[in-house]
């Protein structure tokens, strides 16, 4: 009986993990130290370690949903302006379109590549960057949703050759959504400062979003 209740109680707990109650565990008495407690640690030590990738999936959706709403909305904005002839530079506006379709591709095609996201790694392809020119890209980006929701945006520059070096892409998605969740919750202006900064006699740049 000391043997089969124990082994009882780990079958019916499995079952549940298998059913996808992840916060199911074992008791373990601490006292003894025989197989049925190491029975007992491991499968606790299971079931906490697919809890903790379930809620490391659910973070990168919630992530990777996130990034995909930003040029999506953007695309739609510059579209709706072009269809509605009211846009200033429609050759320029088709121009974002299209980069904001190719971000979207960049990262379907991330999406694609469980390996890369089952290990919660994303590649990195550093080279020379200008900030100054990459965040009137995202102001750009955001510009049609800025003017739908009466939100004006004002960029400063301070000094040139604001270069850093880093990874394009992963950089104007962080760049891109941070000033889109500054324009849904400001008002009425938001502020975006790019320019070098040197801090304790590092060469630095720096890229602030004030709302």
């Amino acid at each position: 009986r000391r043997i089969a209740r124990p082994l009882v109680a780990a079958s019916e707990v499995t079952e549940r993990i298998a059913a996808g109650d992840l916060d199911a565990r074992l008791p373990v008495t601490g006292g003894r130290r025989d197989e049925l407690d190491s029975l007992a640690g491991s499968i606790n030590a299971m079931a906490a370690s697919l809890q903790q990738g379930r809620r490391r999936e659910t973070e990168l959706l919630a992530s990777v949903s996130h990034d995909l709403r930003t040029p999506l909305t953007s695309i739609r904005g510059y579209a709706e302006a072009i269809a509605d002839g009211v846009a200033d530079d429609p050759r320029r506006a088709a121009t974002i379109v299209g980069d904001h379709a190719g971000r979207l591709e960049r990262l379907v095609g991330d999406l694609l590549d469980l390996a890369k996201l089952r290990a919660h790694h994303l590649p990195l392809h550093p080279v020379p960057v200008d900030l100054a020119a990459a965040t009137g890209q995202a102001v750009d980006a955001v510009g049609p949703e800025a003017r739908r929701l009466e939100v004006s945006i004002e960029r400063r520059v301070a000094g040139a050759d604001a270069v850093a070096y880093a990874d394009t892409e992963r950089v104007a998605q962080v760049r891109t959504i941070r000033l889109q969740n500054a324009v849904d919750e400001a008002s009425p202006t938001v502020v975006v400062e790019c320019g070098k900064v040197d801090p304790a006699g590092r060469d630095k740049v720096c890229v602030a979003v004030e709302d």
